[in-house]
């Protein structure tokens, strides 16, 4: 999922980031975690919502609220969508790939990686229609964090996995 060379890492500090890289043990961790299932779909509009069925296939049968699993979906699919509008795996013959891992009890993560492009900050006002994304994953999810390399970026977030709070 990581592409090979440098690496620059983002990490938005209004959380509390342990780990950088999706999938990789926190020094001390020793709980198991579930193997991280990683799957390649098209640069399109089109394969968003199987981005979205992809994960809700995964997180089927694992004991987490229905409120926790749909905002880990909303998560996965704002981010999938960017990577198809916002990124160079938009373009004919794209791609990108998302990637999914559970720490039972503890959290989910999932990222997202794309081709690359241009990373562009926008500010958003009250009445716009568009470009809160990545606000809506920073509110419902405990990290997030970017990877980008010359070749691509990977785009992930955690949400909390709580099997004993309300549904």
């Amino acid at each position: 999922m990581h592409s090979q060379g440098e690496a620059q890492a983002i990490i938005y500090p209004s959380h509390s980031v342990t780990s950088v890289i999706p999938g990789v043990r926190t020094p001390g961790e020793t709980t198991t975690v579930r193997r991280p299932l990683r799957r390649v779909f098209r640069g399109e509009t089109s394969q968003v919502p199987l981005v979205r069925d992809f994960i809700r296939r995964y997180l089927d049968g694992w004991p987490c609220p229905a409120a926790a699993v749909e905002d880990i979906v909303l998560c996965a699919t704002e981010l999938a969508a960017n990577a198809v509008c916002h990124s160079r795996s938009g373009l004919p013959g794209g791609h990108l790939t998302v990637q999914i891992v559970v720490r039972p009890g503890k959290w989910v993560e999932v990222a997202v990686a794309d081709a690359g492009g241009p990373w562009v900050t926008r500010d958003v006002g009250d009445n716009a229609e568009c470009g809160r994304g990545l606000q809506i994953v920073s509110a419902l999810s405990t990290q997030t964090g970017v990877v980008a390399s010359g070749h691509g970026r990977t785009v992930w977030f955690r949400c909390p996995w709580n099997p004993h709070a309300d549904s």
